[in-house]
């Protein structure tokens, strides 16, 4: 019965943004997350899922899922030493005699410097069901490899300053980086919907963002010697 009312929810949502003569475009690559502040993220999720049937991820070959992407922090690191070069050039022929406020902006500089470094490498992330495990790498360099209960989808809730609740979708797990997979929405059910569909096809767990939850979509249980700390992550 809750299946069928996620099932209708999610009809008449996509219905009434088709009706509304939405044209999503979606961009690639580091701008790939820019179409979620123009267009509804239920609708930019589920036209990407129809197009390819294991998003966020590529089948590689049967049972193995492959992503390939970059740290959202790239943008930001790039922004910040725009803004900061900028800000710089026009402090400082501004000020000739008095530099006393330069130190923000090398500071900017450096952080930017520092944002930009530490995300420009290539983060990859395998599903592989033949092992029975998943491998994280950066950098081609593997950083973690772990049983499947210990990476997941999730909903993920943020409350604005209104007080209002919107909702997301993140890929995460132990020792990996948490990924956002689409924009914020109100459409709580719609995005449910959608992320355990996704959830399904990769056939990985799903949690919703109450720790405690019937809404939990689990299919891989912990093993016993798994240990605290690898533990906490499975939900």
């Amino acid at each position: 019965m809750a299946t069928g009312c996620y099932h209708a929810g999610f009809v008449l949502g996509v219905e009434r943004q088709k009706a509304a003569g939405l044209s999503v475009a979606m961009p690639t690559g580091i701008f790939s997350t820019w179409d979620y502040k123009v267009y509804k993220a239920e609708q930019v999720l589920h036209n990407k899922m129809k197009k390819n049937h294991c998003y966020p991820f590529t089948l590689e070959k049967p049972n193995v899922f492959v992503m390939d992407y970059l740290h959202d922090d790239l943008w930001k690191g790039l922004l910040l030493l725009l803004a900061s070069v900028i800000g710089s050039g026009v402090y400082l022929s501004g000020h000739e005699d008095s530099h006393e406020f330069a130190a923000f902006f090398v500071l900017g500089l450096c952080l930017g410097v520092w944002f930009t470094a530490s995300a420009s490498f290539q983060r990859r992330l395998i599903i592989d069901h033949h092992a029975g495990v998943y491998r994280f790498y950066m950098h081609q360099q593997l950083r973690q490899q772990g049983a499947l209960n210990q990476i997941y989808i999730r909903t993920k809730a943020k409350r604005s300053g209104q007080g209002h609740l919107f909702y997301t979708l993140i890929i995460n797990g132990y020792k990996i980086e948490e990924q956002q997979v689409c924009g914020f929405s109100e459409n709580y059910e719609v995005l449910e919907t959608l992320g355990k569909r996704m959830a399904t096809r990769l056939n990985i767990n799903y949690f919703d963002h109450i720790d405690i939850s019937t809404r939990h979509l689990v299919t891989h249980w912990p093993k016993h010697q798994d240990t605290a700390e690898e533990l906490k992550f499975t939900v």
